[in-house]
């Protein structure tokens, strides 16, 4: 199909019928022209021109009577719809495309449509008939012979059973029963990338098999299998599934507390995702896929991690070396969110040349607030050097205030947002103010 590796995870859009088809006639080849450009605009994000060209398309591919490019033209037009969060038109597009694909004798096809059907499924919490869909692609697959869409197409029922799994297990309870369909497929999607000596599909199963095996805090199995699947991504030249493998290594080191592992791990996951940072931008069923959403959790457990290990050091050089290095990753990740913003590369280039805050003046202070899933960092760019304060207040009850104070504050007739103001203030400025004061603070950042 016409999808880069990248986007496997978020739909898969096919290419078109038979060759018999496309040759058929004027009207079949309009068609598939029409369909080529869908496809084109579907993945670069242009939501209303791909819809056009598919609806056209699969105008022509119904009046030519050929079913599977009608087929194949209703599981893209589904992406769109879902991309447009017109989900009853997408579902129904999803069921259309799996029930012609299976009357014309394409169960790849129609496996690609149930998987598709199943994740709209699911981001509508109808975990029922996810559930039920996913089973049906999984009998389909099964009886398909291999290929590196059938191993594909088994990694993604794989990772959408144990995204089920979560879902259902906060809402229903315990379903050790879907986890299990998760290894499953997963393992079988190594089995069949093993007997197509394919390493690119091999790289996944095994990665997200080893991330099912660490999240059930089986951490042998798990570093085994993270290993292979960075070995297989590197044989394939994947960049897309290096970094994760990485990351995850690195996620396993850290909590074994072996702090330096883990940075590594984690700066070579952040290199690798640098080298394909041009793909990832685009719109995908509707989600915005941009650098800081990729590499934005990576770039906080990165700086967590650094944060974390120069608490172990004395006070002097090296401490500062890594509070520098986090206070760096955090720039980082700010610069990502800027460049998002304004859907602009060179807002860092610009920005490069603008001189640091930190060397604006003698009595300034830079307070750079991380939070964290379980405590907020304060770190402070002071005149004598680097400080961290720690405070125990979950991200989540930071940001609740934040979002108060930014609603109150439209208020213009009302003072009510001082209460979240001064809670505000109590979580960030309050802890800091001894320093401030001694260090003779004037201007804060």
């Amino acid at each position: 199909g016409l999808v880069r590796v990248t986007d496997r995870e978020r739909f898969v859009v096919c290419a078109g019928g038979p060759a018999r088809e496309r040759a058929a006639g004027t009207g079949l080849q309009i068609a598939a022209v029409e369909g080529a450009l869908g496809n084109a605009y579907l993945l670069s994000g242009d939501l209303e021109e791909a819809g056009a060209s598919l609806e056209a398309r699969l105008a022509g591919a119904r009046k030519s009577e050929a079913a599977g490019l009608v087929a194949a033209t209703l599981n893209n037009l589904g992406n769109v719809r879902r991309a447009e969060f017109r989900d009853d038109d997408a579902g129904a597009a999803f069921e259309e495309s799996l029930k012609v694909a299976l009357a014309d004798g394409n169960p790849g096809l129609a496996a690609t449509a149930a998987l598709n059907g199943a994740g709209l499924s699911q981001r509508r919490a109808e975990w029922s008939r996810a559930s039920g869909l996913l089973d049906r692609a999984l009998r389909i697959l099964d009886g398909l012979p291999d290929s590196r869409d059938k191993g594909f197409g088994l990694v993604t029922a794989g990772r959408m059973a144990y995204e089920l799994s979560q879902s259902t297990q906060a809402v229903l309870g315990e379903t050790p029963q879907t986890v299990k369909r998760a290894y499953l497929a997963l393992s079988e999607a190594r089995a069949v990338a093993e007997r197509l000596d394919d390493s690119r599909p091999a790289s996944y199963a095994l990665g997200y098999l080893g991330e099912l095996y660490k999240n059930s805090e089986r951490r042998e199995e798990a570093m085994h299998l993270t290993n292979l699947a960075m070995f297989a991504a590197q044989e394939a030249n994947a960049p897309e599934s290096l970094y994760r493998w990485l990351w995850q290594l690195g996620l396993l080191w850290k909590s074994d507390g072996k702090n330096d592992l883990a940075i590594a791990m984690f700066r070579r996951a952040l290199d690798t995702l640098q080298t394909f940072r041009a793909d990832i931008t685009g719109d995908y069923r509707g989600e915005r896929s941009s650098f800081r959403s990729v590499a934005g959790p990576l770039l906080i457990d990165l700086t967590d991690v650094l944060l974390a290990r120069s608490t172990d050091e004395p006070a002097g050089p090296s401490k500062q070396e890594f509070l520098r290095a986090a206070l760096n990753t955090t720039e980082l990740f700010k610069t990502a969110e800027l460049q998002d913003f304004f859907e602009d590369e060179c807002v860092a280039v610009q920005q490069a040349k603008q001189v640091s805050i930190d060397q604006i003046a003698d009595a300034t202070a830079v307070i750079y607030p991380i939070l964290l899933k379980d405590r907020l960092e304060l770190l402070l760019n002071l005149p004598s050097g680097l400080k961290l304060i720690t405070e125990q207040i979950s991200a989540k009850k930071v940001t609740t205030q934040i979002r108060w104070l930014r609603r109150r504050l439209e208020k213009r007739t009302s003072n009510q947002y001082l209460v979240h103001a001064q809670r505000l203030y109590d979580m960030i400025i309050r802890p800091v103010e001894e320093i401030l004061t001694a260090e003779n603070i004037d201007t804060l950042i």
